[in-house]
């Protein structure tokens, strides 16, 4: 029973949401003759054990054994009645856990409905006048939003419609620009999601779905004005990540964000700032130096702003930006401060000890510390950024140290990337890592030792592809060779 999808279910409910779910089980409302008093017995005996779960006593024999001590076996009872109460779970989380986004406007909307379908239509019209005045005064809209209004909108359509007398829009228009402006944004919004995780990722699909916003949007916005802050900003944004070497968009996202944040959701401003700030840092990758100042600016102001925290801590991609970024900038203090005030605030991973390791080793590694780098470069790695880092970092420490392990360990990368090249890996990170072996393994070579001219000519190589992995620790070696 330990294993059982029962289990891992009742494992993420706080001792709060439990006592909720016993109330529930317990309503005669919501479970009259539909629930054994056994499925009830069933969540009383497991949440003894909570919370992890891991007692002997949830073998199913010793827990039947418990459960039923005065009746004859029956194989498939036990099971039977955690099917149950697992189904009972199931419409626990509907009734308590409806979607955050409209919640309010569904429930405004089924009693609007009930008025209307029982023509009731002085308390359907006060229901919508109320409706009407909560929404006035949200200034906070995204997409979600106008979804609410396109609902709204449609009821009001239907309500008309049963007085149709022929000389009324039926509401038809505010329905219809509303649902138009919810489809540009979703379109826009998920199309700026395909397109960031396409520069980490292989995303099929990214060109049709670039032709399908380019067709329809200029179709929609031919019919309606549409005056609102968040399709202005993601216009400028699908710009700004369609062509990397035209950052002339950058400027204006960032001053347009800083103009509507107030009227938009935190969600959608912390989102659109870490667009911002893997902008910056993509660009000086690709060796626009001026982008560093720019990033080092934005994580910064956005950790002491609160724009880089979810659920109170810090993602794994964060933190190892936060540290590339002050490591290049030397601002070591800083970034061993940021390390231990997060170790234990490190979010959306099952390994963040691994983490916070593999950061304190980039940290002793540019401290030139090399022993404590290598000690803390081990761990399990969930993505794939983290395992190449993990390795590029392990390669660059054996050059430092002049390891015999140099040669093997360039090896065994090479083949690593390929393999994942091949379902995982976009053709730019391939290339970048490929360009950093292959660049390393002729710095270490005995020919390039002392040897000026080849330095030179390998410094040239470096600067000249704009897709290389470690650029400027590939370029400060090669200046200590000339």
């Amino acid at each position: 029973m330990r294993s059982s999808k029962l289990i891992e279910t009742i494992k993420v409910f706080s001792e709060q949401e439990l006592d909720k779910l016993l109330l529930f089980l317990s309503s005669p409302y919501f479970f009259s003759g539909k629930i054994d008093e056994s499925a009830i017995q069933l969540l009383q005996y497991l949440r003894r054990f909570y919370p992890e779960y891991e007692d002997d006593r949830l073998d199913r024999a010793v827990a039947y054994r418990e459960m039923f001590a005065d009746t004859k076996f029956i194989k498939g009872k036990l099971e039977k009645v955690m099917s149950q109460l697992l189904k009972a779970i199931h419409a626990f989380i509907e009734q308590e856990y409806p979607l955050r986004e409209y919640r309010d406007v569904q429930k405004m909307l089924a009693q609007a409905r009930f008025f209307r379908e029982r023509n009731l239509d002085k308390f359907f019209l006060r229901t919508f006048e109320k409706l009407r005045k909560d929404r006035a005064k949200i200034e906070q809209r995204a997409k979600d939003y106008f979804l609410g209004q396109y609902l709204i909108d449609k009821e009001i359509s239907a309500y008309e419609a049963f007085y149709n007398k022929r000389q009324e829009d039926l509401n038809l228009p505010a329905t219809l620009r509303h649902l138009d402006i919810f489809y540009i944004l979703a379109k826009q919004e998920y199309t700026i999601w395909l397109l960031a995780q396409s520069k980490n990722q292989l995303v099929p699909g990214l060109r049709e779905n670039l032709d399908s916003l380019e067709q329809v949007i200029p179709i929609l916005r031919a019919h309606h004005k549409f005056d609102e802050p968040l399709i202005e900003v993601y216009s400028q944004v699908l710009l700004l990540l369609q062509d990397y070497r035209d950052d002339s968009a950058f400027p204006i996202v960032r001053e347009l964000i800083r103009k509507y944040q107030h009227r938009l959701p935190m969600d959608q401003v912390q989102a659109l700032q870490a667009l911002c700030r893997n902008y910056s840092i993509r660009q000086y990758n690709l060796g626009n130096e001026k982008y560093l100042d720019e990033a080092f600016s934005l994580y910064r102001e956005h950790l002491e702003e609160g724009y880089l925290h979810y659920d109170g801590g810090l993602l794994p991609s964060t933190v190892k930006n936060i540290v590339n970024v002050g490591l290049k900038f030397k601002a070591y203090d800083w970034v061993f401060e940021v390390l231990e005030s997060y170790r234990d605030k490190i979010v959306g991973t099952k390994h963040p000890t691994d983490v916070y390791h593999f950061n304190l080793a980039s940290y002793y590694f540019a401290r030139e510390t090399y022993d404590q780098a290598l000690e803390y470069l081990s761990g399990t790695y969930e993505d794939w950024y983290y395992k190449i880092a993990a390795r590029r970092l392990e390669i660059k420490i054996y050059y430092e140290t002049k390891s015999v392990l140099l040669d093997p360990k360039l090896d065994a990368f090479k083949i690593f990337i390929f393999r994942i090249a091949k379902s995982q890996l976009p053709p730019l990170q391939k290339q970048a890592n490929n360009n950093f072996a292959d660049l390393t393994r002729q710095i270490s070579a005995s020919k390039t030792n002392h040897n000026r001219d080849r330095a030179t000519k390998l410094m040239d190589k470096v600067k000249a592809r704009k897709v290389v992995a470690e650029r400027e620790w590939l370029i400060e070696k090669l200046t200590q060779v000339k």
